[in-house]
């Protein structure tokens, strides 16, 4: 016999339960020939010979189906079940095989198939309530996740609910908070985010809740772009100790929202902070300097924002933002011609499909007083984003500056047009009618 095979004098569980333990132990591989693959392996035959030679034993063939289950091992559970069920039905029985065909249909790729796995599998978890004298707080979990998982959200909330308060008269506090989590993913599906924040603040208090919990939360927010909520949601996952991503997700976030610019900063040094050396966190990183970057440029503070935008560049080498970000701290610092060609390249990364990025070359040529250059820009941001009025007037300008009196009263009426009150409208209106003559 090989070392570490099972011995032949133990039940076929006792068997499964010792191979466990050391699979247990083992690191999970796809290798074929990896010890955990063979453990893996040597379980499965085991719950395969023991429903083979279960015969019509009852607590044989429910133990078989559970612990098959417990491994996801769907075909061995499914036949296990329905043989359990054509020998006694039983509410026990239709439970344990709603969830063999929940494993099964999760498992599967085909969508028609899929289905009806789905359809069979809440038939079966229905008819374990309906058969309970008094259903269990599992069964009620078992129909609320497969109705939850037809996209049913209501009638999975209502029997969520159901499943959580039989927990907390029998003082299930697993089921109980598996039930709550329930009841938030069907709040959220169906809108309802307020009642999933206070589940979840309810968890919270209770220490019980995750940063999944949140991180989850916070993505269907993201969603429906509620992005403060969202951002407060990933910060509150971070803080729970989840991954860096969710400072990264919330600085994000907190960017498409007016005043929260320290939040951003916070936010975003958190998450390189965190993030630093993880592996495949240079986009992020990239993502969370240039956010910094952008709100240090808002606040004047050009030379800090230039060397987060630097390194912005060097994580993420292709993406244009980051160079953007970098030409708009030199602008700030007076060196127009490394503007200029941090903007060019923005543009170029970009196929040139932003108007602003052509408005911030514009603004480095002006500079420069090069203004064929920045008209050019200029009129190319105007005619990308029809409704900015800046572009349409420093195109006039340039014009101006060109001695062509047509086209700056062309863009002057342009931006008027853009901006009916305009603060300097009579201003605008007076260079219009002394260029007009």
């Amino acid at each position: 016999m090989k070392s570490g095979s099972p011995k032949p004098d133990l039940s076929l569980f006792d068997q499964i339960e010792l191979v466990q333990e050391r699979h247990q132990q083992e690191t999970c591989s796809n290798e074929p020939d990896s010890p955990w693959q063979t453990t893996d392996g040597q379980i499965r035959s085991l719950l395969q010979k023991a429903f083979e030679t279960a015969g019509n034993s009852e607590p044989v063939l429910l133990r078989v189906a559970k612990m098959a289950n417990d491994r996801w091992d769907s075909d061995i559970a499914v036949s296990s079940a329905e043989r359990l069920l054509a020998i006694k039905p039983s509410s026990e029985a239709h439970t344990v095989l709603a969830q063999a065909l929940e494993t099964k249909y999760a498992l599967t790729r085909d969508d028609s198939a899929k289905q009806q796995l789905m359809a069979r599998a809440e038939k079966e978890a229905r008819l374990a309530v309906s058969t309970a004298r008094t259903p269990l707080a599992e069964t009620y979990f078992v129909l609320a996740n497969v109705l939850e998982d037809r996209g049913s959200y209501r009638d999975a909330q209502s029997t969520f609910g159901l499943a959580l308060n039989t927990a907390r008269k029998t003082n299930d506090s697993d089921r109980e908070l598996s039930s709550t989590r329930g009841l938030i993913r069907c709040a959220d599906a169906l809108g309802e985010f307020d009642e999933a924040g206070r589940l979840l603040e309810n968890l919270k208090r209770d220490g019980n809740c995750s940063s999944w919990d949140w991180s989850m939360h916070a993505d269907r927010l993201d969603r429906n772009l509620l992005y403060r909520q969202a951002a407060d949601s990933y910060r509150t996952a971070a803080e729970l100790k989840g991954p860096y991503t969710n400072w990264c997700s919330a600085a994000v976030d907190f960017t498409m929202v007016k005043g929260q610019e320290d939040s951003v900063l916070f936010c975003a040094r958190s998450c390189i902070e965190n993030g630093t050396g993880e592996k495949g966190s240079e986009s992020s990183l990239g993502a969370a300097h240039r956010e910094i970057a952008d709100v240090l440029n808002s606040r004047g503070v050009y030379s800090e924002g230039l060397n987060h935008a630097k390194e912005a560049t060097v994580l993420s080498s292709d993406d244009p933002f980051g160079y953007d970000t970098m030409a708009v701290a030199l602008i700030g610092l007076r060196r127009f011609d490394e503007a200029v060609n941090s903007e060019q390249q923005a543009l170029r990364l970009s196929d040139g499909k932003y108007g602003w990025m052509h408005f911030n070359l514009g603004s480095a040529y002006f500079s420069l007083e090069n203004w064929n250059f920045a008209l050019q820009s200029y009129e190319k941001a105007a005619g990308l984003d029809p409704k900015e009025p800046a572009s349409a007037y420093d195109a006039a300008l340039c014009h101006q500056k060109l001695h062509q009196w047509t086209g700056a009263v062309k863009w002057y009426q342009e931006y008027l047009k853009r901006k009916p009150d305009a603060e300097d409208k009579s201003k605008v209106l007076e260079t219009i009618r002394i260029l007009s003559q």
